[in-house]
């Protein structure tokens, strides 16, 4: 009975001893310095006099303490250099980020007054256009009825044209007939000429009936020497007037 005891104690104890010491899983090696049992995770090879051994954190840790220290040491130097470096920044930035509000306020002011003038601007430009509309429509109808007149005179130039060309007609006519006139009139002057020679000894009226007609007698000798009026023209007085 006491030697099972023993056997199921050193049993339990082997097997503790095959477990890791600091996470009781299963240990697969041994530690160079300590010689405690650990796992792969809190054992594994590292450099020890220029040679590799397998050496657990916690040997490691102590190893290297001073190492590590003074690594973070310098780490909490540098770090602490980069953040004196980031807060100047940080407040350069500030600077910089309120100079640029104020640049924007002043632009955003300047956008403001030049939106303002170019309101006024524009109602002003629209006003005249509405102005200029206006005066241009004035004109359209002005330009339309000055048109019109000019269309209706056009008309009345045509019309005058045509009086005109009719006048001309008739003047070229009359002109035709003056000269028809005129050359009848020499005719008539020679031919009173002519029975003027024959009539010079006859001055009784019924010699002259039967030479002159009554008109020619008239422009002969005047209507003084008519003693009557001759009934019928004469046949020899071939005048064109009678």
């Amino acid at each position: 009975m006491e030697s099972n005891l023993k056997r199921s104690f050193s049993s339990k104890l082997s097997q503790k001893s095959k477990r890791c010491k600091y996470c009781n899983t299963k240990a697969k090696h041994c530690c160079k310095i300590c010689e405690n049992k650990a796992c792969n995770f809190h054992c594994y090879k590292r450099f020890l006099d220029g040679k590799q051994w397998y050496i657990c954190d916690h040997c490691h840790y102590y190893d290297v303490k001073e190492v590590i220290e003074k690594q973070n040491e310098d780490d909490m130097t540098s770090s602490l250099v980069a953040l004196r470096g980031l807060i100047v920044d940080n407040a350069r930035l500030e600077d910089e980020i309120e100079e640029n509000n104020i640049k924007a306020n002043r632009i955003l002011e300047k956008l403001s007054a030049s939106e303002a003038s170019y309101k006024e601007s524009s109602e002003s430009k629209s006003h005249m256009l509405s102005i200029e509309k206006v005066n241009n429509e004035q004109l359209s109808e002005t330009y339309f009825a000055y048109q019109s007149a000019l269309r209706e005179k056009k008309r009345g130039n045509e019309t005058l044209k045509e009086k005109l060309q009719k006048k001309m007609i008739e003047i070229n006519q009359i002109k035709m007939e003056v000269d028809q006139l005129k050359g009848q009139e020499s005719q008539f002057t020679n031919h009173i000429s002519s029975l003027a020679e024959q009539s010079q000894s006859c001055i009784y009226s019924d010699k002259l009936e039967e030479i002159l007609c009554q008109k020619c007698q008239i422009r002969v000798f005047g209507r003084s020497f008519l003693i009557q009026e001759p009934k019928k023209p004469s046949p020899s007085c071939n005048c064109m007037i009678a």
